[in-house]
């Protein structure tokens, strides 16, 4: 982590309850306004709903330039002390939060991870990466199954 001599923290009251921390060298700026809490866990300027003008605390603190994001480094969106935030360029930012996507989207599986092969009758894992639509235990099993299904239709269709 990134050394920044700020103060210690201060406590941000929220009007849906609790708080958020700011670093005390941006304490009273940051009181000035109200602050609330959001849905997706993100503090937010009570009332300020206008475009153009931030309403996230997070990227009020560290002033951040439109088109760039505001990293948590310690992944608690409130702790926005200075310290704590980094502000980096959108496919970092996705990187630096891969593995939570992908931890999301495995617990999001409602396929089974095995099956029987259409054409053999084997029994395999399926690959993750296709998202449980793979029917064949392999590329030579699939192109077999798809030269058949296509001899098929044509005898169908004579």
């Amino acid at each position: 982590m990134r050394e920044i001599k700020d103060g210690g923290p201060v406590k941000v009251p929220l009007e849906t309850g609790g708080f958020a921390l700011v670093s005390e060298c941006d304490a009273e700026r940051i009181m000035q306004s109200k602050w609330r809490l959001g849905d997706n866990g993100y503090v937010y300027r009570a009332g300020a709903r206008t475009k153009g003008i931030p309403c996230l605390l997070h990227r009020i603190v560290v002033d951040a330039p439109k088109g760039m994001e505001v990293h948590h480094d310690d992944e608690d969106k409130l702790n926005c002390q200075r310290w704590n935030l980094e502000t980096i360029p959108p496919s970092e930012h996705q990187e630096h939060h891969k593995h939570l996507v992908i931890s999301r989207n495995k617990a999001s599986r409602i396929h089974d991870l095995t099956a029987n092969c259409k054409r053999c009758g084997v029994h395999f894992t399926k690959d993750p990466d296709h998202r449980g639509r793979q029917t064949c235990c392999s590329k030579l099993c699939a192109i077999h199954l798809a030269v058949a299904v296509r001899q098929e239709r044509r005898n169908a269709s004579k």
